[in-house]
């Protein structure tokens, strides 16, 4: 198995909370709280959408990928 091989295989066991929670982890450093004020969402929905326990309206999808900086295409990987 190839390098490249591996690497797609892994990703395709991530959910769309993990991608979303690493992104914000990595990418901005921002807290739960903070996000879900940045999204205009409850926090305890966030944590829905990061735990998988719900998935995102289209609506609320658009403005995740705004904040997360990264796209709906991208996003719809992980469903």
């Amino acid at each position: 198995m190839t390098d490249k091989e591996a690497m797609a295989m892994a990703l395709e066991k991530v959910t769309l909370g993990e991608y979303l929670r690493g992104l914000r982890l990595c990418q901005t450093d921002m807290s739960l709280e903070k996000m879900s004020e940045k999204i205009g969402c409850a926090k305890s929905y966030l944590s829905d959408v990061e735990n998988d326990k719900t998935i995102p309206t289209l609506s609320k999808a658009k403005v995740m990928a705004k904040t997360y900086k990264t796209s709906l295409n991208q996003m719809g990987k992980y469903l």
